[in-house]
């Protein structure tokens, strides 16, 4: 990743890394001392906490587009 950051940052590319497959970043659920938790239970107590922390506040849905909707073209048949 510090690579490709190099390379576009060179070409005039931002270039954003984000942990898309995962709930939370790695690291963001410690415990009281910030080591990692060894129990589950108290872990998962953590975990739900930090996730509704951190959850993105809720938007509308989009409102429907104008005019006419888009025509389906006809499948081919082989």
């Amino acid at each position: 990743m510090r690579r490709l950051k190099s390379v576009s940052t060179k070409a005039g590319v931002i270039c954003q890394g984000f942990d898309d497959s995962l709930l939370l970043p790695p690291g963001s659920v410690q415990s009281g001392d910030r080591s990692m938790y060894k129990v589950f239970t108290p872990f998962s107590k953590a975990f739900v906490r930090r996730l509704q922390q951190g959850l993105p506040e809720c938007v509308p849905a989009p409102k429907a587009r104008e005019g006419a909707p888009l025509k389906a073209s006809p499948i081919p048949r082989l």
